[in-house]
């Protein structure tokens, strides 16, 4: 079963990207970088399939939490 995280908006990028897909994202990939060991996690929306790229710890649009 694949991890579901929720996202919320932080910015206006991020809260309108939220309204148009969703709060909850299916996690479909982890990338570790070895710069700055900063992690990228591609996310799907359950409501309509959108995908994007997110750093859940320093993301600048979203602010991520576990579901």
């Amino acid at each position: 079963m694949a991890k579901i995280l929720e996202l919320t908006g932080i910015s206006n990028h991020g809260k309108n990207r939220i309204r148009e897909h969703g709060e909850l994202w299916r996690v479909c990939e982890i990338k570790i970088t070895n710069a700055f060991n900063l992690d990228k996690i591609l996310v799907s929306s359950e409501r309509t399939g959108n995908m994007r790229w997110i750093h859940p710890s320093i993301d600048e649009n979203f602010k991520v939490k576990d579901h």
